[in-house]
């Protein structure tokens, strides 16, 4: 018989595929976004590495973290623009596009990239791609999947499906004309050189709401070192049936405070040393912590080699789970790891040190425990401080930050406690796997009242993921997702969420969705019927912000509210709002983004009091 090889059998494709993507969203963005980030970079002749990773190891100890002004030392360039397009409504309902006008390719260089997978093709180049198989992984797991490229003036396409097996087709359509172009729904600006990569969204493949959209794209971990670029602009169009909606990507790390900062030397014996860099920090705000879930996370180190491919976010996993460490969150930053990946991933004894799942370092190779123990001697022991710290408690407050917490708990209690008090707690439970504890409720404008959520732990397994939507982007529910864990001897979950909506008059419905143990989508509906004013109880003399403190979500507007007595006044007055003593990256306006805004007060802002007014007014930060 004659020699032949032996045939991979399509069903072991599809299983690593969906390993590697699954219904995850935001891993789906992250490949061809990044893609397209390194072939700008690679036009422009420019590094990988951005710069802010350099300015942030820059620190010393005790020194604060605002990385808006570690911004201002990156020499500007002109901005390299990245579109990531997603439409929500209609017949191309779930179709998400990635446009960049970087230097395209021929139809023979899209057969060399994508004939083959898991081929290191990018193999001794500095750029981020390791596996070989990320876009084609995408573009496998969805649907429609299509690379249209134009390199020197001509347009080719790029079709990738599955036939019982993997396959590719390739052909060449011609120069890039305004006439095929437009043939092919294609963008102008591509015309010269440029690709569009497009797939249709799989069903059961989530995406996140519009209010949230922005937020979890910018802070998703593997992105968040682009949308903190200053020299790269990431667009995000979002096609719906109402219109068309733009915003662009942007990150900034916590404001705090640096603990440590130290470099050190990973000893991997035959396979060479590496320099290490850390910069651990302590957020002014706790971060949210999900050790399950690496794209929920926003505490953590930030695992990066030197052309800022971002390799895992962790405070390592023995302390990933430890709730006193939700303000510590850094940098780790290994030269020249990238090399020993690949010969681990060419050796003859093939093994990949990180998960082909895109969570981070798989901790049962000899490499990882390696490394995790060299970052673990310098993280213990300013890890133990925070934990004693937590749990003795913030006692050494200042007076002055004391008097700010009584007036921010004073503004909050200001209504009685029937307006914000936990709802539906003596309700009977029930025997579905989820459900809200009440069916209806009304809200009051800028003020948060609390739901209640239930899981059933006999129908909903430990580790699933409960999302939580509204329907209206005015009517905020915080927290947007939760994970349910199980407790010995208890039948139910209590999830507790916080509602709020700034602007009179608005309805929403709040849905809650997990999977039941069969794997069956669960959920429930919780109905706002309306958001009327809240009761004034002191008018002010003339203008009054509703409460001394606001705080929201990165990346998304958040509201404050200004209480106007008209009585104060001759007509309708106009009011300006400026920002004084910023920290970090806030701006007025979620349209504009400005630093300074000049509202008039008009009919619409009065409330049921004639003589009072409510004027929300938007404002945004980017960490």
């Amino acid at each position: 018989m004659a020699k032949k090889v032996i045939k991979w059998a399509p069903r072991e494709k599809r299983r690593m595929v969906n390993a590697a993507v699954g219904k995850n969203f935001l891993k789906t963005v992250t490949e061809p976004l990044t893609n397209s980030d390194s072939i700008l970079k690679k036009q422009a002749g420019l590094p990988h590495a951005a710069g802010l990773v350099d300015e942030l190891l820059k620190l010393k100890r005790d020194q604060r973290v605002d990385t808006s002004e570690l911004k201002t030392a990156i020499s500007k360039r002109q901005k390299r623009q990245i579109v990531l397009e997603i439409t929500t409504a209609g017949s191309k309902a779930r179709l998400c596009r990635v446009i960049d006008t970087g230097s395209g390719m021929t139809a023979a260089e899209l057969e060399t990239k994508f004939g083959s997978y898991a081929e290191a093709k990018a193999r001794g180049e500095r750029t981020r791609s390791l596996f070989g198989r990320g876009a084609l992984d995408v573009l496998l797991y969805h649907e429609g999947s299509v690379i249209y490229s134009v390199a020197k003036g001509v347009l080719s396409r790029c079709k990738i499906y599955w036939a019982n097996d993997t396959m590719i087709d390739t052909e060449e359509l011609g120069p890039a004309s305004k006439a095929v172009l437009q043939r092919y729904n294609l963008p102008r600006g591509i015309a010269a050189s440029g690709t569009v990569v497009e797939f249709r969204l799989k069903e059961g493949t989530p995406i996140p709401t519009e209010d949230q959209i922005i937020a979890k794209i910018s802070s998703f971990y593997m992105l968040r070192l682009i949308a903190a670029d200053p020299n790269t602009e990431v667009l995000v169009k979002r096609i719906r049936a109402g219109g068309e909606h733009t915003d662009s990507l942007s990150y900034d790390f916590p404001i705090g405070s640096v603990l440590a900062r130290v470099s050190d030397v990973l000893d991997l014996g035959k396979d060479g040393s590496l320099p290490v860099n850390i910069l651990i920090a302590r957020s002014d705000e706790p971060l949210q912590s999900d050790p399950v879930h690496i794209d929920r996370r926003e505490n953590g180190l930030l695992f990066v080699d030197d052309n800022d491919a971002v390799m895992d976010l962790t405070l390592l996993p023995e302390y990933d789970k430890n709730p006193y460490l939700q303000h510590i969150y850094g940098i780790v930053r290994i030269d020249g790891i990238r090399s020993v990946l690949e010969e681990k991933l060419e050796a003859e004894d093939a093994a990949a040190v990180l998960k082909e799942t895109r969570d981070g370092f798989d901790p049962r190779h000899e490499i990882t425990q390696k490394l995790f123990k060299a970052i673990e001697k310098h993280a213990k022991p300013i890890y133990e401080r925070e934990i004693k710290r937590q749990r003795k408690g913030a006692t050494d407050r200042s007076e002055a930050l004391s008097q700010r917490v009584k007036e921010a708990l004073k503004a909050i209690n200001q209504f009685n406690s029937e307006e914000t008090e936990e709802e539906g707690t003596g309700q009977p439970l029930r025997d579905d796997p989820i459900f809200f504890a009440v069916k209806s409720t009304r809200l009051h404008t800028g003020i948060p009242k609390n739901v209640s959520v239930f899981v059933n732990l006999e129908k909903v397994k430990d580790g699933e993921v409960v999302l939580f939507e509204s329907t209206n982007s005015e009517i905020q529910v915080e927290p947007d997702s939760e994970v349910v864990r199980g407790r010995k001897g208890k039948k139910y979950q209590k999830i507790r969420l916080t509602l709020l909506c700034g602007q009179k008059g608005e309805t929403a419905t709040i849905t809650a969705l997990t999977d039941d143990k069969a794997g069956k989508p669960a959920q429930d509906t919780l109905v706002i019927a309306g958001v009327d004013d809240p009761p004034v109880i002191q008018p002010p003399e003339n203008i009054e912000f509703a409460s001394s403190h606001y705080n929201g979500s990165p990346s998304k507007p958040n509201k404050a509210i200004l209480i106007v007595n008209l009585k104060g006044f001759v007509g309708m007055p106009e009011i300006k709002f400026w920002l004084e003593d910023a920290v970090g990256k806030i701006t007025l306006d979620d349209e504009d983004e400005q630093t300074v805004l000049h509202v008039k007060v008009k009919d619409h802002h009065r409330t049921d009091n004639s003589e009072i007014a409510r004027v929300p007014i938007s404002f945004k930060g980017s960490g």
